[in-house]
């Protein structure tokens, strides 16, 4: 039995999807960035069946669902997990955000797929803020979940990780 009242981290009982932009907008040193901030924010996490689980899927122009990385087909081995999502790909053209939107709306977040009914899905949405189709329906469709939406724009996010801070 999940316990939704489980502290945060490590214990969070949380279902967890991330969508990474591995357009050639990103470029591969700051796709491989991306993949590290991943890691780094969720290591500290329980993460298994019972608290947290993740779903990773990376877009461009398309969705790529052959590269879908889910908890559950990690059988609860974090060291699978996180050597999925190392092998991910980078690679494409174009964004489009909205298809990817919907595409963790309609299927990475049903219950055929393994979304657990009464606890907090929350939507990490990395891209570089561009995309060659208006995601305005797929963001009011993702809303209408529930589901607590981080939009982490790439180019602040780079900022943010990569440059080293000095103390005096």
């Amino acid at each position: 039995m999940v316990n939704s009242t489980a502290p945060c981290p490590p214990l969070s009982v949380l279902d967890v999807y991330i969508l990474l932009d591995s357009s050639d907008l990103v470029g591969a040193k700051d796709w491989v960035l991306m993949k590290e901030y991943v890691k780094q924010t969720f290591r500290d996490y329980a993460l298994s069946s019972d608290y947290t689980k993740i779903s990773i899927m990376r877009y461009n122009n398309k969705v790529y669902t052959k590269n879908l990385i889910s908890w559950d087909d990690c059988c609860d081995k974090p060291s699978e997990f996180w050597y999925a999502l190392d092998s991910l790909p980078y690679g494409g053209t174009g964004s489009n955000l909205g298809k990817a939107i919907q595409y963790v709306t309609e299927y990475m977040m049903s219950l055929k797929a393994g979304n657990r009914l009464n606890v907090q899905d929350q939507v990490m949405i990395f891209t570089t803020g561009k995309s060659d189709e208006d995601y305005t329906w797929a963001s009011v469709n993702l809303q209408a979940t529930g589901a607590f939406i981080m939009h982490e724009y790439f180019a602040r996010f780079l900022d943010e990780f990569s440059t080293p801070t000095t103390e005096n």
